[in-house]
């Protein structure tokens, strides 16, 4: 499939994660806070980059990066029932990644989780 196909060194997905990262990553220190993950969740800017970045490496998801926007926005939407994610679900979120305990997502434990899902997925399709 498409999906395992990015999956593949030098499939796309590596690279979609770390740009996305960086954009998150507001301040350059390679770790995601939940204010920047809050902040970025509302700001329109970010979510047009990403899905247009996630258009790219698949572009039968939506007919246009404008409608996945839309989509993308829908889900985020369904999730916390507002246009933006609330601090609860966000903190959650950072819980589950955070591996170290100290309230953020660093790129070494996102590249971590990466790795472990990716591999899982390969093994079971």
């Amino acid at each position: 499939t498409k999906f395992e196909n990015s999956l593949r060194k030098d499939g796309g997905m590596r690279r979609f994660v770390r740009e996305v990262f960086g954009l998150l990553d507001k301040n350059g220190d390679f770790k995601i806070s939940a204010d920047e993950l809050m902040d970025r969740s509302k700001n329109d800017d970010f979510l047009s980059t990403a899905t247009r970045k996630l258009h790219v490496l698949f572009p039968t998801l939506r007919s246009t990066p404008e409608e996945l926007e839309v989509f993308v926005k829908d889900t985020i939407q369904s999730m916390g029932g507002t246009e933006s994610l609330d601090e609860e679900s966000v903190l959650m979120a950072i819980k589950w990644l955070d591996d170290d305990g100290d309230g953020y997502i660093q790129q070494k434990e996102v590249g971590k989780y990466y790795n472990r899902s990716g591999k899982k997925f390969m093994e079971v399709s």
